[in-house]
């Protein structure tokens, strides 16, 4: 995929069957060590040494309603350090040289707070940043190279398969995930089919079926011809991953077929309401980084 940003979006699909519990050692902590990887990894590395700041005050706005609305507060830019996930895989990987630390925008009072890492798993595959204190992360690839990296509070049970993780409506969990598919056309299509109407005709095409339909309550919104921004309010099980419970979730599809690369992404971001402003800071970046 291209590596072009677009500001200003306010999720990822994945999971199903198998469920993975989040423990304390899931994430091994700030790491700039690695080894010599051959895995290509995406344009994140840039580094700085510039302190968080609350005098860097810029406005970003969230796209997935169909209007455009400010965050609440102002964003700065941080060095926030970088923390490598515990990561399993299908097939044999080296640990990627990732940066020990990388330059984000973020909310000036996460900022402030100290509370923020951006997260990896092991190859550099897919970057989140997220929360730290209770907090840790996970990694899981198959031998096609599709895979998630989920970020959860401790002890929460995360599905590791299948493109939808619905929670009871009483549910109050929280996370923040990212979904790639691999090279597969067919599993990119299948990953954001009801964000895309080309990925809805290739899935068409390619499995003779069509694809889910989503609820009438989702608010989707056009990014760009790659990139769409999607929110699911309270109570409803959309594409978000998660999705359903207390809280609404947030996210961002990407889907631009590549012979090589990821053929779609999906990030989901499902916080409390007070945290729209960190659901924006990490869309964005996520979107800087894959889209």
């Amino acid at each position: 995929m291209s590596r072009r940003g677009l500001a200003g979006v306010a999720g990822v699909v994945g999971a199903g069957a198998l469920a993975l519990v989040l423990a304390a050692c899931g994430s091994s902590g700030p790491s700039s060590k690695g080894g010599t990887g051959s895995t290509t990894h995406p344009k994140h590395t840039t580094t700085s040494t510039t302190k968080p700041s609350s005098a860097t005050s810029t406005t970003a706005t969230t796209a997935t309603s169909g209007t455009s609305t400010t965050t609440s507060g102002p964003m700065v830019t941080a060095t926030l350090p970088l923390v490598v996930c515990q990561t399993t895989s299908g097939v044999t990987t080296t640990t990627a040289d990732l940066p020990g630390s990388v330059s984000v925008s973020v909310p000036a009072s996460d900022a402030s707070a100290g509370n923020l890492a951006v997260y990896s798993d092991e190859t550099g595959r897919l970057m989140l940043i997220g929360p730290t204190v209770g907090w840790t992360c996970t990694g899981s690839f198959g031998a096609d190279g599709s895979g998630l990296m989920a970020l959860a509070p401790v002890g929460t049970s995360v599905p590791t398969s299948g493109t939808t993780w619905h929670l009871p409506a009483s549910s109050s969990v929280q996370a923040i995930v990212a979904m790639e598919s691999g090279g597969s056309p067919v599993q990119g299509a299948q990953l954001v089919c009801p964000l895309f109407s080309v990925a809805k005709a290739a899935a068409q095409q390619s499995l003779g079926q069509s694809c889910a339909g989503s609820p009438s309550q989702e608010k989707v919104s056009r990014i760009s011809s790659v990139a769409v921004g999607f929110q699911d309010p309270a109570g409803v099980a959309g594409v978000g991953f998660p999705s359903g419970g207390q809280n609404s979730a947030n996210g961002v599809g990407l889907y631009q077929p590549k012979p090589t690369e990821p053929t779609a992404y999906l990030a989901t971001c499902t916080l409390l309401p007070s945290q729209r402003d960190l659901c924006t800071a990490v869309l964005n970046h996520f979107v800087a980084t894959f889209g």
